[in-house]
């Protein structure tokens, strides 16, 4: 995704984000973009508990259009 696409980064804001498995991880704050490349890096999010702010890189995310939501997929 890429930084000129604006409409498409202002719909991650407030996206909830989710494991494969849908346990909730948190929803998008915001997002980090390469100011070189003008795409999008990481999706900082506020995940429970105690509202921490963390750093997803997008490479490890997938947009779940079906349910709205962003995939987090994590090694287990």
């Amino acid at each position: 995704m890429f930084a000129r696409d604006a409409s498409a980064t202002e719909m991650l804001q407030g996206c909830p984000v989710v494991t494969a498995a849908g346990d909730w991880v948190g929803a998008v704050r915001s997002i980090l973009i390469d100011v070189r490349s003008r795409q999008l890096r990481y999706v900082m999010l506020l995940s429970r508990p105690g509202n921490a702010l963390v750093a997803i890189p997008w490479h490890a995310l997938y947009f779940d259009s079906s349910l709205s939501r962003l995939v987090y997929f994590t090694c287990t």
